[in-house]
């Protein structure tokens, strides 16, 4: 049943939606008013599958699914779709970073959301280097 489906597919399936649409505006040369009147009735129609679930949380999913492709999506016993969500507007590297921990450490989404705030506070720093490279002085020629 697609009603049942998680909050991944959700968000990946409106992006297609999106997509869909786009492409049908380009391609029939839609103004404004028709491609926003198409999205609203494929959102309606999207709406009726899933009863419980607002607009705007589906579109907080479709944002969180297109943030995270697939390939960098992790599901555990101790990280989720949520703790995705709020690492939205990292990097790469520094989502692997807070999500390695968190795994690590058992973060709830909360204590993630401390992390990010204040990550002094749950992060060692980065060991300084054992021999530093020599600062390179440039000059004019004379």
């Amino acid at each position: 049943q697609i009603a049942d489906v998680g909050v991944w597919a959700r968000g990946d399936q409106l992006n297609r939606i999106r997509a869909e649409v786009r492409d049908l505006a380009i391609k029939k040369q839609w103004t404004r008013a028709e491609h926003k009147a198409e999205l609203a009735a494929r959102y309606a129609a999207l709406k009726e599958l899933y009863k419980t679930v607002s607009i705007k949380t589906m579109l907080n999913n479709a944002t969180t699914a297109a943030a995270w492709p697939i390939d960098t999506r992790r599901q555990t016993k101790t990280i989720g779709y949520s703790h995705h969500e709020v690492l939205n507007r990292k990097d790469q590297p520094t989502r692997d970073r807070y999500l390695d921990a968190a795994e690590r450490n058992g973060w709830t989404v909360a204590r993630l959301r401390l992390a990010i705030q204040d990550p002094d506070l749950y992060f060692e720093p980065a060991p300084a280097p054992l021999f530093a490279a020599p600062a390179l002085q440039w000059s004019p020629a004379t």
